[in-house]
């Protein structure tokens, strides 16, 4: 299932003392795609290493992973494909900073995509948008 699958990416990268491992701006959280805490005593508003964010954040776009049955309704399921192929949604590595290697950090990357997905209004023509 989606979350065996998610768990075995994520087991063991992060620092469990530390809620931005690579200090790079993004929870250990958000970067490996959580819609919720893992622990149920999780205090999602604490502000532990006092950067400005809460410890959790939830990804609005977690990762879904072609896996049967719960996924096998996604347009880019493939029964033939490995049940590890990434088919929606995105993760990043909480261990490394610059998980593309282009030079930007992943906070920062991600910080820009969430100001240019909320500061662009749908009903606002494309040739008027800054």
């Amino acid at each position: 299932m989606n979350g065996d699958v998610h768990a075995y990416f994520f087991t063991g990268k992060t620092d469990p003392l530390n809620p931005d491992t690579d200090n790079d701006g993004l929870p250990d959280g958000l970067e490996l795609g959580l819609e919720g805490p893992v622990a149920t005593n999780t205090n999602t508003s604490a502000d532990t290493n006092g950067d400005g964010y809460k410890n959790f954040i939830a990804d609005a776009d977690p990762p879904r992973y072609n896996t049967v049955p719960d996924n096998s309704g996604l347009a880019n399921f493939n029964l033939n494909s490995g049940r590890t192929d990434l088919i929606r949604g995105s993760v990043t590595d909480p261990t490394n900073p610059d998980t593309d290697f282009d030079g930007l950090m992943d906070g920062i990357e991600d910080a820009t995509t969430m100001v240019e997905l909320t500061s662009v209004s749908p009903t606002q023509p494309v040739s008027s948008r800054t």
